[in-house]
């Protein structure tokens, strides 16, 4: 099953009146409601960054084409985008098709100085969430894992691995509900494998840290949705402690899908596990809840601003943007680009261009 474009989920994140579709959520505080959509730069001077975290292909997109790609660099440029990993998003149990992390590769390929390719969204993370429901994966499973693991590192040229999922909400009946542990066998053997290519893994986890009744929005938006979600918090941080030369990258951060990814969670995990890392996404939503580490005029919260100057070197961002070859292409990135407008200098450069490099192996940061 593939994914809808991020133009949707951000529809669907900032206005309430549209989140009967693709990548959306709702709720939020009473002093919190939906913002304008950030379609363009908010100045002049951009300040330039590496997107850590795009797609260009969804199940309602296939940017896959050379005037496609062509157009999706113009559009990074235009906001700032020196470079970008792009990646399957974390495909489910029965969306297993191994073309697409070809044609991911292919599209890398068109560009290698500014895409780079983030492997594995497809074929690792199906198999992954092929995990039996007491955590456990039979022998089989473990094998397939390990070949898939091994064409992956026969093809080479991959800066990470991702996009992989813990818990993964659903927001329509078209879409997949994933959810499974993160301290559990193929994770453990995924992080052994990304210790010893020295690449960090890109893992979605909609961040719960006490087993909680699914939101009402979610369960309306999707029959796939269960009525409760299954604490995770521990299962990620047994990953972490399993190898601690596994570089683990937490995206999405920033955007509070369940109401409990709080800073003070996030200052605690970067303080207990050193090779933690956080991929922002600056955007108010899903739940519209004081955690989002933007408000509603996309205005960075002080307590998110205090864990970021903390932890300097822990953090990218990634835009989860999809493209599909269109003039608003750019939604998903005007977010980042007005985001780091805000931040000091040096912690702009940081975030948008240093840490990457550092985090993925780039060869090079921004121009």
């Amino acid at each position: 099953m593939r994914y809808g474009s991020l133009r949707l989920i951000l529809s669907l994140f900032l206005s309430l009146t549209t989140i009967l579709v693709l990548f959306a959520c709702g709720g939020g505080s009473s002093s919190d409601s939906s913002t304008d959509s950030a379609d363009e730069p908010t100045t002049t001077t951009l300040r330039p960054w590496i997107d850590t975290h795009a797609h260009p292909r969804g199940y309602e997109t296939d940017c896959t084409s050379e005037s496609c790609i062509a157009a999706a660099l113009a559009v990074m440029a235009e906001y700032g985008v020196e470079k970008t990993i792009f990646m399957h998003p974390p495909a489910p149990a029965a969306g297993a098709n191994p073309e697409s992390e070809t044609e991911i590769r292919a599209v890398v390929a068109q560009d290698p100085e500014r895409l780079f390719y983030g492997a594995g969204g497809n074929t690792l993370n199906s198999l992954i969430q092929r995990t039996l429901d007491d955590g456990t994966a039979p022998q089989q499973l473990q094998d397939d894992f390990a070949a898939a693991l091994a064409e992956i590192q026969a093809a080479g040229d991959f800066v990470s691995f991702g996009e992989t999922a813990v818990l993964h909400v659903s927001y329509s009946p078209l879409h997949a509900f994933e959810e499974t542990r993160a301290d559990t066998p193929l994770f453990y053997a995924l992080a052994d494998y990304a210790a010893a290519a020295n690449v960090p893994i890109d893992l979605h986890m909609d961040v719960v840290s006490a087993e909680m009744t699914t939101p009402a929005f979610y369960t309306n938006l999707s029959v796939n949705n269960p009525s409760t979600l299954s604490e995770n918090v521990s299962g990620l941080e047994n990953l972490l402690a399993y190898n601690r030369e596994a570089r683990i990258v937490l995206a999405h951060v920033g955007r509070d899908t369940t109401g409990q990814l709080t800073a003070a969670l996030i200052d605690q995990l970067l303080a207990d596990h050193g090779n933690l890392y956080i991929q922002i996404h600056p955007v108010f939503g899903p739940l519209h809840t004081v955690n989002s580490m933007v408000d509603a005029n996309g205005t960075i919260r002080s307590q998110w601003l205090t864990v970021l100057e903390k932890y300097p070197t822990r953090a990218v961002v990634g835009s989860d943007n999809f493209f599909a070859g269109g003039s608003d292409d750019g939604t998903g990135l005007g977010y980042v680009q007005d985001f780091l407008q805000q931040l000091p200098a040096d912690l702009a450069t940081a975030i948008g261009c240093t840490n990457p490099v550092t985090i993925y192996n780039l060869p090079s940061g921004c121009d």
